[in-house]
């Protein structure tokens, strides 16, 4: 129907101008949900749901509310649900009466902002890291930052307070890193990097769910091979891809390496879900050019 195309065609256009209006905006979003879960990889996901909501909800948004705090509002509201999905404790910050407290100088600050990067996600309850984040990596102010988490500045005073001094004494934590590669992953890896893609289609479940995150998703086996690998087995003659075991925020992953001007360069992501030694899910993070300056890669060669 050509009236069905025209709406598709307009909706199309409305997104990329949406898209276009906040991408410098996206690193910082990914930061802030990145550090709020501990991964980058789950921070990107809450990225891509605070956008689609945004997206939805904009001709909601008065036009005095600024665009910035009005995604970092969504942006929290999606971590907080995740972490309770994840069923950590959840600690409210109540309103307090406003502390007195000598802030830290400028060296000791930056050294608390890089212990909060490794310790954040296990010592302090979402209320207290989002101050943390949004003060110390984020450089918000008190007033921006009660206005995101719709709180009192006494009451964020308060939480920066508590936080801190936590930090002061929180011994830095890790995950549990990967003890040894995947037998799986290897698979998929060797018959990927060998070009043999009847072999992949046979590890993928019927129902699989393909995803190249902002870009496509497909449901199912021929669509997987038909839009998914057919684009790397295309390219196969004209550009050389391989894939690799890494480890990012102790979860182990793939890398997509693309060989440009004779060097290797990492270009995307690769999030994979087993179910009975089959693939249920494909995540690929290919169009997300900031990811990389915010992952801690580990090769696992």
């Amino acid at each position: 129907m050509p009236e069905l195309e025209d709406l598709e065609a307009g909706l199309k256009e409305l997104r990329k101008k949406f898209l276009e209006i906040i991408q410098d905006l996206r690193p910082d979003l990914h930061k802030y949900c990145s550090r709020m879960t501990g991964s980058a990889l789950d921070g990107e996901d809450l990225v891509q749901e605070t956008l689609a909501q945004a997206y939805y909800k904009l001709s909601l948004l008065q036009q005095d509310i600024p665009l910035r705090p009005w995604l970092f509002k969504i942006a929290h509201n999606k971590c907080v649900d995740f972490l309770r999905r994840r069923r950590q404790k959840f600690v409210s910050l109540e309103e307090e009466t406003e502390v007195s407290a000598t802030p830290p100088d400028e060296v000791e600050r930056q050294e608390m902002v890089s212990q909060a990067l490794s310790t954040l996600v296990y010592s302090l309850p979402p209320k207290e890291r989002a101050c943390l984040i949004l003060k110390d990596v984020l450089d918000y102010s008190l007033l921006e930052i009660s206005e995101i988490l719709e709180t009192s500045i006494a009451a964020v005073k308060a939480a920066l307070h508590r936080g801190r001094q936590k930090l002061k004494t929180a011994k830095p934590q890790s995950r549990a890193s990967v003890s040894k590669k995947s037998d799986l992953l290897r698979r998929y890896i060797d018959l990927f990097n060998n070009r043999d893609w009847e072999g992949v289609k046979k590890l993928l479940r019927e129902d699989v769910h393909c995803e190249v995150v902002g870009d496509w998703t497909g449901l199912g086996r021929d669509s997987a091979e038909n839009h998914y690998f057919f684009k790397y087995a295309r390219s196969a003659s004209q550009m050389q891809w391989r894939l690799a075991l890494a480890e990012v925020n102790g979860e182990e992953v793939l890398v997509c390496w693309k060989k440009i001007s004779e060097q290797w360069q990492p270009s995307s992501l690769v999030r994979i879900e087993w179910e009975k030694n089959l693939i249920k899910s494909i995540r690929d993070y290919m169009h997300i050019p900031y990811l990389f300056d915010e992952v801690n890669l580990i090769l696992n060669e």
